[in-house]
């Protein structure tokens, strides 16, 4: 074999590794960036839960109230995925385009109140009560 020759080949095997742990590379940095935001978003949902079936039980709490409404504002995404929050009987939070949800009984009101509505993370969201008609509705 030539000295050229052997030149272009050991080119070529250098560059072949050298492309191979570069990808192997930006596979372990991509693997750990996709597990750590799939389980930013799962905490997420559980939060949102969380927090909507607090925001539930302290707007049933008012006694005297007929009709309650609060308005807040979550966070536009969490970990790159949109919440959508929906009273379907149940708590239901999904990320979306991820379409992973997390199903929660909002403490077993669902048994008592007729819960319904749906709203995405990206509008204010609007949480009413209305004790003459035992529901709660989500929206925008």
């Amino acid at each position: 074999m030539r000295s050229g020759q052997a030149l272009i080949l050991q080119f070529a095997l250098f560059f072949l590794i050298g492309f191979s742990v570069y990808g192997s590379i930006a596979y372990f940095f991509r693997t750990h960036y996709d597990i750590f935001r799939s389980s930013v978003a799962d905490v997420g949902r559980r939060l949102t839960n969380s927090y909507f079936s607090a925001w539930i039980l302290s707007l049933v709490g008012c006694k005297f109230c007929d009709i309650v409404s609060v308005t807040t504002r979550l966070a536009r995404t969490t970990a790159g995925y949109f919440m959508i929050v929906s009273l379907d009987g149940n708590l239901t939070t999904t990320t979306e385009p991820e379409g992973i949800s997390y199903t929660t009984s909002a403490h077993n009101l669902n048994w008592t109140l007729s819960m319904h509505g749906s709203a995405t993370s990206i509008h204010p969201l609007m949480l009413n009560y209305s004790r003459i008609k035992n529901e709660v509705v989500v929206g925008n």
